[in-house]
């Protein structure tokens, strides 16, 4: 018997990408080997981690220790009121030029190629400046140039990668972290927060067609309480991401039993 090969699809969401962090966790814990990664956004930036080799918690204790307050200042001369560059001297360290040649796990990054309209698929080249592309957040961040190319935020056309895994692997596992639900009406007091709760609202319902093709879906309602960006959150998103997995992981190693794969 040929050993199946295990993918995982991570969506975006801002700092709601930790609670991947938590389910990888739980999968490393259960001794369960990924094959294959793909990610967009939050989800591109924690798997690309995962894929250089830094294990869950050494990425959410690099996160709980850096402070993106002094990287967040407006910019003006650019179409995005944070310049997303300026987060690359905090990711430097970790990435150190690596191209995605150089992963332990394959990764794939989608990014959107806003002059032509269409979803990038990256399976090569320098895997920092892809990583930032996939997480520039239109309105929010700049966008990043590839190979001449305008790109931006994979989740414009696609926030949850699985069709991508689904031809390089035989069971693919979904980590869905962007659940909208509902709001706080006093909380939709300005602009930018309409904007996100409008972003996050047409983040969920496209995905919807994805999330049904996964093998078997981690969907942790309680990141809905998380803001895109609220960095005080993050160990207690991780948490979130943690405790929802390991309430649904025997359901997923049961699954994995039927299909006969061999750990």
């Amino acid at each position: 018997m040929s050993e199946k090969k295990i993918g995982i699809a991570l969506s975006g969401g801002g700092v709601k990408g930790a609670a991947h962090l938590g389910m990888l966790k739980v999968l490393e814990e259960a001794n369960i080997k990924v094959d294959y990664i793909a990610g967009c956004s939050s989800g591109a930036l924690m798997g690309s981690l995962y894929s250089l080799g830094y294990k869950a918690e050494e990425i959410l204790g690099y996160f709980k220790k850096t402070s993106l307050k002094s990287y967040s200042k407006l910019t003006l001369s650019k179409p995005g009121i944070m310049d997303i560059l300026k987060f690359r001297k905090l990711l430097e360290p970790y990435f150190q030029g690596r191209q995605f040649d150089d992963l332990d796990i394959p990764l794939i990054v989608l990014t959107t190629d806003m002059v032509n309209g269409r979803l990038v698929k990256h399976e090569r080249g320098n895997l920092l400046d892809t990583v930032l592309a996939s997480c520039a957040f239109p309105g929010v961040f700049s966008p990043v140039t590839i190979d001449n190319e305008i790109h931006m935020d994979g989740g414009i056309l696609c926030n949850m990668p699985v069709t991508p895994l689904q031809e390089k692997c035989d069971f693919v596992i979904g980590s869905f972290v962007c659940g909208a639900g509902t709001s706080n009406p006093k909380r939709l007091n300005n602009s930018y927060r309409i904007f996100l709760r409008s972003a996050q609202l047409l983040l969920e319902q496209s995905s919807k067609p994805e999330l049904e093709k996964s093998d078997f879906l981690f969907r942790p309602e309680d990141t809905k309480y998380v803001g895109f960006y609220d960095m005080r959150k993050i160990e207690a998103t991780y948490r979130i991401g943690y405790n929802h997995a390991k309430e649904n992981i025997d359901a997923l190693l049961g699954l994995l039993k039927q299909k006969s794969h061999p750990f």
